[in-house]
């Protein structure tokens, strides 16, 4: 429940108190566009984070290390000309995400005047280079599964803390790909945005992420060293809830507990999106705002939490699913 109490804190502080999101949309770049030179400062902000970025020009066109911002939407061309396209399409539920060039660790901050503690969430994918270098190979870098489909490979980002210049010996791991299943109808190669909590890692005023990966050569990984990241939430020291509170929507849900379908009831015109959680603070489910009655036919029996965002406020009820 730790995780779940912590959505609805970090949701309603976001709309009481303002963004507490960093969703890099404060990057007005327009729908295919990518920002690889943040200029003199070095450095890209959203919300309550702060990520460095190196630019450099050279023979061989325009570069960058660490960080990018990024509204490309190509999943479909191959190489390193396509190094900053998300192999989701867009960003999460938005134009606009981060782009890491992570051959070395990269890391994001926290601004240096922010009443945040440290990190709770964030949403991740793969880079459409780095996809499709894996599903089909390249010149640098092997077919993930190699000939006979069979190769255990895998991309794993792992993800730790930094707090007061000390790093954390607990990390979070998340696999960009994985093809060590027995039965390989299972290996994959992420394509969706992912969430990921990271608020079992506890207080900190950085991240640092490390890329590994199964094909590695004489000079390190071949696998392109590259991943999209959008929606980081941190979590905020005064974030509490109140249900109480004037924008703390009511909702209610009928029947409860429910097999086939549910119907919300609601005060306010508009909501922006629903969701439905599982029991560890999961995105099981996203449904349209608009719509006032659900089927929840295909969730497995159990208990959920069923958040409704709007521009009033959120509200979560225990949903229970027969």
């Amino acid at each position: 429940m730790k995780i779940l109490t912590f959505t609805i804190c970090l949701l309603l502080c976001q709309w009481a108190h303002g963004q507490i999101l960093a969703d890099f949309e404060n990057y007005n770049i327009g729908v295919d566009s990518a920002l690889i030179d943040a200029g003199e400062a070095g450095v890209f902000e959203s919300g309550e984070i702060t990520l460095k970025n190196n630019f450099f020009e050279s023979e061989f066109g325009d570069y960058f290390t660490d960080w990018a911002i990024s509204s490309m939407t190509d999943t479909l061309t191959e190489g390193n000309s396509n190094s900053t396209s998300a192999f989701a399409g867009s960003g999460h539920q938005s134009d606009t995400y981060a782009v890491a060039s992570a051959f070395n660790p990269v890391k994001i901050g926290l601004n240096q005047n922010t009443s945040a503690s440290g990190f709770s969430s964030l949403y991740l994918t793969n880079s459409t280079y780095t996809a499709l270098s894996m599903l089909n190979g390249d010149a640098f870098a092997k077919r993930f599964g190699g000939e006979t489909g069979e190769d255990p490979d895998f991309l794993k980002l792992t993800i730790k803390t930094i707090l007061d210049g000390v790093i954390s010996s607990d990390s979070i791991d998340f696999y960009l790909a994985d093809y060590r299943f027995e039965d390989h109808s299972l290996d994959y190669v992420v394509k969706d945005w992912t969430f990921v909590d990271i608020s079992a890692l506890g207080q900190a005023d950085s991240l640092v992420f490390s890329l590994s990966s199964s094909d590695v050569g004489a000079f390190g990984m071949n696998t392109p060293a590259f991943f999209c990241m959008d929606d980081v939430a941190v979590q905020m020291q005064s974030a509490t809830f109140d249900a109480e509170r004037p924008d703390a929507i009511d909702l209610k849900i009928y029947p409860n507990p429910a097999r086939d379908q549910i119907t919300l009831k609601t005060d306010v015109k508009t909501i922006r999106n629903i969701q439905i959680l599982d029991q560890g603070g999961k995105i099981v489910s996203e449904i349209n705002g608009e719509q006032q009655q659900i089927n929840i036919d295909r969730l497995k029996a159990g208990v959920y939490y069923l958040q409704v965002i709007s521009a009033q406020g959120v509200a979560i009820q225990k949903l229970i699913k027969l």
